[in-house]
Parts: C-alpha cells; sequence; structure tokens
C-alpha cells in the first residue's frame, strides 16, 4: 500500500536535475551527494515529474508485475528522502501516458538510485568565503570543516 502525496516536484533550489539523453543526473546541493537515474529508474522520474502520481504509477504497473509495482513504491521513497523530489501541491496532472508501463511490459529490471558522493566536499563548498587568500579557489581554507 502506497502512502505517498498524490504528485510530486523536482525539490528545488536544493536540488537540480538534467535529462542528458536517456539519463537524469540529479544534485542535491545541500550533501553534496549526485545520482545517476537510468533504464526504468529514467521513466519513473519523468512520470512522477510530468505529474502522473505515485498511485497511478503503482496501479499500471501491477496490472503486469506486482514486484517491479512494488520496487518502484520503495524506489520514489528513495528519491524523496535523497531529497531529490518532494509532495507537491502545484503539480500538474498529465494527459500523457506513462512512459514506465510499457517498459514494464518487456520485462525491464526494477528502477534503481545510484548515489555518488565523491565530490561531496567541492559540491558543498562556499567558494566565496571558504577560500584560501594566498592559493585562490579551488583550495579551501585549512580551517574550515
Amino acid at each position: 500500500m502506497l502512502t505517498n502525496p498524490d504528485r510530486y516536484e523536482l525539490a528545488a533550489p536544493n536540488c537540480v536535475a538534467d535529462d542528458f539523453g536517456g539519463e537524469i543526473v540529479a544534485i542535491n546541493l545541500e550533501s553534496g551527494r549526485y545520482f545517476s537515474l537510468r533504464g526504468f529508474a529514467y521513466a519513473v522520474w519523468q512520470d512522477l515529474i510530468m505529474g502522473h502520481s505515485p498511485r497511478t504509477i503503482h496501479d499500471s504497473l501491477a496490472s503486469i508485475d506486482a514486484s517491479l509495482a512494488n520496487d518502484t513504491a520503495i524506489f520514489v521513497t528513495d528519491l524523496e528522502r535523497h531529497g531529490l523530489i518532494r509532495p507537491s501541491v502545484h503539480a500538474a496532472v498529465t494527459g500523457q501516458p506513462t512512459m514506465s508501463a510499457p517498459l514494464a511490459q518487456e520485462g525491464i529490471t526494477p528502477p534503481a538510485v545510484e548515489v555518488f558522493d565523491d565530490m561531496v566536499d567541492l559540491i558543498t563548498a562556499d567558494p566565496i568565503h571558504e577560500v584560501d587568500e594566498q592559493s585562490g579557489w579551488p583550495k579551501r581554507r585549512e580551517n574550515q570543516r
């Protein structure tokens, strides 16, 4: 059973995301982590951003593959937990069909969030206040963090 809100939106301004030809790369500017959403994860992301409710996505998938529908519900929860999406009262209901259901019919693997934290220090750095005056950017002051 889903307990998610009716609609989601990008969690801006703390999150930015872009479509790189079938891969969503999103950055949580607070945590400094960045994320890759490819394949089925990409399709579910697009469904959410287009205004489809998690319930609509779940129900369309459940009629094809109940296990995949449940995995997708967990994926949506993970997106929210990582600060990439948030509940929205403003998201418009789309008239477009979901992207995820046709892929589910092809026997796709469950959606997954790939998380990267190798650039946390760079993403969370404050280049105005944390720069070393002698060396300049990107050298950080020694007494920072």
